[in-house]
């Protein structure tokens, strides 16, 4: 029991220092989604809950990703060593919230979802709500001040990890007020046929890394 926490029944995942989260209940494909983007380079911060402070940060709930596989109930404990990734250990703002389930026949195609349907939809995933409605209500707003929202079935985790993951790497973001300005980072351009890195493809990409240092606003 934690009274100074808010808990939401979600995949979280780190990227860029911003998290990702996707509410939803079980079977939704919470925790296959979360496996394949910690195994693409994002930080593990839970395949369960997103566990949010009074800031509408969201902290690390350590447990291993507990994988069901072909739809069985039954469960297997994952470590993140195995899917050869990294846990994350600071809270962090949430950059996105994604509500999205696995459909055989789905395909990623995200559309926004604005900031109060959003905060209406996680209510519904929220553990103490009817112990403390206006208490989560005030959380999850202060949460989405710094987060934008989207909704899209979805087919194999692959497709939809590596769409989530590209779109935290832009070179600029639209911030509460609608500025889009550069934000700093390290970034890494990749020129050619081929995923970056894939020693296997026939003409492998040409990559250069490169540092952003400070923020510039964009013209509209």
């Amino acid at each position: 029991y934690a009274p100074d926490r808010v808990f939401l029944h979600a995949g979280v995942v780190g990227c860029q220092g911003r998290a990702l989260i996707f509410p939803g209940a079980s079977f939704a494909g919470k925790t296959t989604l979360v496996a394949e983007l910690v195994h693409a380079g994002a930080a593990y911060y839970s395949d369960e809950y997103a566990v949010l402070d009074q800031c509408g940060k969201v902290h690390p709930y350590a447990r291993d990703l507990q994988m069901r596989h072909n739809g069985a109930r039954a469960q297997t404990s994952v470590t993140v060593a195995h899917l050869n990734g990294t846990a994350g250990a600071t809270p962090l703002p949430v950059s996105q919230v994604v509500f999205t389930r696995y459909l055989e026949s789905g395909h990623w195609a995200p559309e926004p979802v604005s900031a109060g349907m959003a905060v209406l939809e996680m209510l519904r995933h929220t553990v103490p709500v009817q112990r403390a409605p206006a208490r989560v209500m005030a959380v999850l707003a202060t949460m989405m001040e710094t987060a934008t929202a989207l909704r899209s079935e979805r087919g194999e985790a692959r497709e939809a990890a590596h769409a989530l993951l590209l779109a935290t790497r832009q070179l600029s973001e639209v911030d509460a007020n609608g500025i889009r300005s550069v934000q700093p980072g390290s970034c890494k351009l990749a020129i050619g046929g081929s995923q970056p890195d894939n020693p296997c493809a026939p003409e492998p990409a040409q990559t250069a890394s490169f540092t952003i240092e400070g923020t510039q606003q964009l013209p509209h």
